[in-house]
């Protein structure tokens, strides 16, 4: 019989910290739009087109793009409020499509991609191909070996059998009856019964295998890993190996007609004019990772992949124009003195300026290093930045010239901060503390009392300042930087930014996903919240209760109460945010990873949906059901650390399962559902229940009584 017990078998480490419990917000369907690159940034992982202008494109972050005009230009929209990676699209007409993504989710459109319905399969699992065979019967497969059908248009999914755990990554219908499945490790599943029924079959290789066509029911191909491409004429029965000139990872295949096939890979694409038994490599002018292809006809193509690349050719491959364009570097840092006049540093060694708020950016003439990793402008004409092997350049036109300062060391600087003209100072490797007074004509080295790498650098005026880094160091002085204090943090992480929005309150923000807080003037620091696999890299304010912070996962979040409360905010990316800046509450920008930058008008904010608590628990906890005893219903709460697959029962005291509440991956929050003592076409009888939560290793089991 089960007992009212808890249990956890993962590990933990107390740490003895001030935990602030928040009030739970709401998650914000934000209003962060693309300025860089265009028409948006994020991995692009399968395109299809409906007839030769109507077409989709699907990537992570949600994304879906929508051209009506051949390719030329698209149109950004998402499916959901969140980070879902869409991996898979399939159209049967120019209403309705399904997209099937991670998470174990399929979302469906009946107006043409306006707007979508979320539905799930059993499990939750990265699914990463579908095919509708008519508006009712489709598959998906994915992870584990997972195959998925749906009898009415994607509404109800059940599993079907696969006989293997490998991974599915697509699968396509010859006709009505006949589909085949590819996987890793050579994995080949073919159905004769509409997809009921699948089989294995010898696929002639071991290679992970990414994808594979039928022109007809017996003329096939499949390919994958290192250039290997199978051909079958005999319906999958044998399979030969084609020599296609490349090694290169194969992402995809068609053919628009018999004889002219495509298949795109990484950095090239390869056409074949005789049925697929010849293949010619052509190398792309762009270097780009590319992952799905779909052509038309024999003339007219489209290119996705990594960072938003979308390529188009109208020649049969001739001619290729990049649809998609932009900068893809890694950017560091973002600072703007008005609406209009903006720049971002690098960890490419460029600089890139914007005198339109961003709609256009062009690169500025800076000396060519390894790194900028800074940028600092106190008005629209001056400003520094400061990068790799102890690198300080500085501007007096906007950044139409930039001069080297010397700056008296060789070390890595990482951050700067400009009180005025003429004072500043930089941080950097081995507690490097440097100073100006005149502008940057001299640059004097401060004794910092640390070895520790400084990643960020805060001056309030021309006395009050801080340094933070690596192991948690944080350094405070009151003279201008004549004394530099150490203070404990409490932390081993370390800390990427800090940030103090007047004399006593101030933030620092770590790689571990920590938010430390001072209302002293940084005497003492407490730990405010934790943000489990999340790094934070940046933190802003505007004035004392207006504030920002951005890390990995797209993660930004707002607080509008100084920092007592923090809200998440959909970004619909997950890159990793370097830094953020804003002018005012409502204007400003995030850089990050893959040449990211994002622009909000209204502080990042639109309307609420859902909840979004960024407070995440310490611990497992499953709680007391409330009302107990209950008639005829309960709640039932409980909270999770991290995120998993979780699985929420009711059993009898016999232990005989009553009822399945939840059985789906949950992220790390706080979370209550209803049970109601009518289960189904069965009324419960008074008596003793209990209720059982899993969560990976952890497992929760509490009585309740039912009394009528």
């Amino acid at each position: 019989m089960l007992s009212s017990t808890e249990s956890c078998y993962a590990g933990k480490t107390l740490l003895q910290i001030l935990f602030i419990f928040l009030p739970v917000t709401q998650i914000c369907f934000a209003q962060w739009t693309w300025q860089n690159p265009l028409p948006q940034g994020n991995k692009l992982m399968s395109v299809q087109f409906v007839n030769s202008d109507l077409g989709y494109a699907v990537g992570e972050g949600g994304t879906v793009l929508k051209t009506s005009d051949g390719g030329n230009s698209w149109e950004v929209k998402y499916c959901s409020p969140n980070a879902t990676s869409n991996n898979a699209v399939y159209f049967i007409n120019e209403d309705v499509g399904w997209v099937s993504a991670s998470a174990g989710k399929v979302f469906k459109t009946l107006d043409g991609g306006d707007s979508w319905i979320e539905r799930s399969t059993p499990f939750s699992c990265n699914l990463n191909s579908i095919i509708f065979k008519d508006l009712n019967y489709g598959i998906t497969v994915g992870t584990n070996g997972l195959i998925f059908g749906t009898p009415d248009g994607g509404e109800n999914w059940y599993a079907l059998g696969s006989g293997t755990n490998k991974e599915l990554k697509s699968v396509y219908f010859a006709d009505e009856l006949k589909g085949w499945i590819v996987g890793f490790d050579g994995t080949l599943l073919k159905t004769t019964d509409g997809g009921y029924n699948w089989y294995p079959y010898y696929s002639g290789t071991y290679y992970n295998l990414y994808t594979v066509f039928f022109a007809d029911t017996s003329t096939g191909w499949m390919a994958g890993d290192l250039g290997v491409v199978m051909k079958t004429t005999d319906g999958g029965l044998n399979w030969t190996q084609l020599n296609i000139g490349t090694q290169n990872t194969i992402t995809s295949i068609i053919f628009p007609n018999p004889n002219v096939g495509w298949m795109s890979a990484i950095n090239l694409v390869l056409k074949s004019t005789n049925g697929g038994n010849n293949w010619n490599i052509i190398n792309l002018t762009s270097n780009h990772n590319i992952l799905d292809c779909y052509f038309t006809d024999e003339n007219n193509g489209v290119l996705v992949g990594f960072s938003g690349v979308i390529i188009k050719t109208t020649n049969s491959g001739s001619n290729w124009t990049e649809i998609s364009h932009g900068y893809y570097n890694n950017f560091s840092d973002v600072c703007f003195t008005d609406a209009n006049n903006g720049w971002v540093s690098s960890y490419d060694g460029i600089i890139l300026n914007t005198s339109s708020g961003g709609n256009n950016w062009q690169p500025q003439n800076c000396p060519l290093i390894d790194y900028y990793s800074s940028i600092h402008f106190i008005t629209s004409q001056t400003g520094w930045s400061v990068g790799s092997a102890g690198t300080i350049i500085k501007t007096t036109n906007g950044g139409a010239d930039w001069n080297t300062q010397n700056s008296g060391t060789t070390e890595d600087l990482f951050s700067i901060s400009v009180i005025n003209e003429n004072t500043a100072w930089a941080v950097g490797n081995e507690g490097c503390i440097i100073k100006t007074e005149n502008g940057g004509v001299n640059w004097f080295i401060q004794t910092s009392g640390t070895s520790k790498l400084l990643r960020s650098v805060f001056f309030i005026n021309e006395d009050d300042g801080y340094a933070a880094g690596y192991s948690g160091t944080i350094l405070k002085t009151t003279n201008g930087g004549d004394v530099w204090n150490v203070y404990n943090s409490g932390l081993y992480s370390a800390l990427y930014d800090i940030y103090f929005s007047d004399l006593n309150n101030g933030f620092a923000v770590s790689d571990a996903g920590r938010i430390l807080r001072t209302t002293d003037a940084g005497n003492t620091w407490i730990l405010q919240i934790v943000l489990p696999g999340f790094g934070l890299y940046s933190i802003h304010f505007v004035n004392s209760m207006e504030g920002w912070i951005t890390g990995n996962g797209g993660m930004v979040a707002r607080t509008s109460d100084g920092g007592n409360s923090w809200q998440q905010q959909s970004t619909h990316t997950l890159d990793l945010f370097n830094s953020a800046d804003f002018i005012n509450e409502n204007i400003g920008w995030v850089v990050g990873s893959q040449g990211t930058i994002m622009h909000t008008t209204n502080g990042g904010l639109t309307f609420l949906e859902g909840e979004s608590n960024l407070n995440y628990p310490m611990d497992f906890i499953l709680y007391q059901n409330y009302p107990n005893p209950f008639n005829p219903s309960t709640k039932i709460s409980w909270q999770l650390p991290v995120g998993g697959d979780i699985t929420l029962k009711i059993y009898d005291v016999l232990g005989n399962e009553i009822a399945t509440l939840v059985d789906e991956y949950k992220p790390a929050g706080k979370y209550e559902v209803e049970f109601q003592s009518a289960v189904g076409n069965r009324q419960l009888a008074s008596g003793i229940y209990f209720y059982k939560l899993q969560a990976g290793e952890c497992t929760a089991v509490k009585k309740m009584i039912l009394i009528k």
